[in-house]
């Protein structure tokens, strides 16, 4: 046996992930699919992306203490093992709630979209690693949909006597 065929081979499906129109509170759930097309079983589990920073000396290093994924998304299971020829199904729950320096919010402000992207986007880019396999990547998408809820009194008072969610957004949602 040569030393590839010990490897795992899965594919993910799919590799991107439309969460559309987020509101607060309301859980978004999604699925993606991880299929052994190896021989052998698959051990998986997600990992932080990489984050550079500054060391102690002056260097730059890659910062390993990051979350797997932002606050506002959930990954069910994060890990596990998938037997050959079977598939396992992976749970992305999308929760927008609370406010805070892990909410949504706090999430687009450290992170702003490009600017040919609507301000109230989340996105974010899972990496599955397979044990002695390739990674796979998983980008969601989805909108932060506008609500009183979960914002800051200062972004609250800038909108004067506009309301924060309009009559058309509540028909798009």
């Amino acid at each position: 046996m040569s030393d590839n065929a010990a490897r795992p081979r899965c594919s993910l499906h799919p590799n991107f992930v439309e969460l559309q129109l987020l509101p607060f509170g309301l859980p978004a759930r999604r699925t993606v699919s991880l299929s052994n097309e190896g021989p052998i079983p698959a051990r998986f589990y997600f990992v932080a992306p990489p984050k550079p920073r500054e060391s102690v000396d002056g260097q730059m290093c890659w910062d390993d203490d990051q979350p797997v994924s932002p606050p506002w998304l959930a990954i069910e299971p994060d890990q596990g093992e998938v037997a050959p020829g079977e598939t396992a199904a992976i749970s992305l729950t999308a929760f927008v709630a609370g406010g805070g320096p892990a909410s949504a919010a706090a999430h687009i402000a450290a992170n702003p979209p490009p600017p040919h992207l609507p301000a109230n986007t989340l996105d974010t880019i899972l990496i599955l690693r397979l044990e002695d396999g390739a990674d796979s990547f998983v980008s969601c998408h989805g909108l932060l949909l506008p609500s009183c809820f979960g914002m800051d009194l200062d972004a609250l008072l800038t909108l004067g006597g506009s309301p924060v969610l309009s009559a058309g957004d509540l028909q798009q949602g």
